[in-house]
């Protein structure tokens, strides 16, 4: 049976202050934050160098505060219950493991510039439909378009692209206003980076935000 493997974990934090600068909004009383995750299918493979390795890729798993992100975490560990996903390693991972190693990652999030040090991209991309949404709703998506760089169909779709992990306004705007694309966080998002080194980013990190794990 086909299962997920989870090669890494990594979770960036955005200090309330820093998004409050930008937008002054009532989610940034505490920090932010975006999970993110390294896995991919245990029969897919991808030609790596001359090598075929196992296909793996980043995905952000969850984003908002750090109860948001856990609660996430611990939705998708139902998964391991089954064995449909397991850490690299490991022949069976608990879902009380996978949670605990999410939340160590979380305890030891990185800032954005760590991330970026280590090789690591965000592109975000929301998609909002401006027909149904209300006064209020339409006012989030103008300030929205204040700060990405939009774009708008003849359909009246419009589109906003923003770059969080390297402009603090572009993060406070997504963490304020994402809810606006009901797609799912990883339809939105995409994570740009390193995903065959032979050490794991996260041991890559400064030693005081370490969040080890198998190689």
């Amino acid at each position: 049976m086909s299962h997920r493997i989870v090669y890494d974990i990594l979770a960036v934090r955005f200090p309330g202050e820093a998004l409050r600068a930008h937008v002054d909004h009532y989610k940034f009383v505490d920090d932010s934050f975006l999970l993110l995750e390294l896995g991919g299918d245990n029969n897919l493979y991808t030609v790596v160098g001359r090598s075929e390795r196992r296909a793996r890729d980043w995905d952000v798993l969850a984003l908002g505060c750090d109860w948001e992100v856990m609660r996430q975490a611990a939705t998708f560990s139902a998964s391991c219950e089954g064995g449909g996903m397991r850490l690299t390693g490991s022949s069976r991972t608990q879902a009380e493991t996978y949670i605990r190693r999410h939340r160590q990652a979380v305890a030891t999030a990185a800032t954005p510039n760590e991330v970026g040090h280590v090789g690591l991209s965000c592109s975000v991309t929301l998609r909002i439909n401006a027909a149904p949404l209300s006064r209020r709703a339409l006012d989030e998506l103008e300030a929205l378009r204040g700060i990405g760089v939009s774009t708008e169909s003849p359909e009246g779709v419009v589109s906003v692209d923003l770059s969080p992990l390297h402009d603090m306004a572009h993060a406070a705007a997504l963490f304020a206003w994402h809810h606006l694309d009901e797609r799912c966080v990883y339809n939105k998002m995409r994570i740009h980076g390193p995903c065959f080194e032979r050490i794991p980013l996260s041991r890559r990190l400064p030693t005081t935000r370490r969040n080890a794990m198998p190689v």
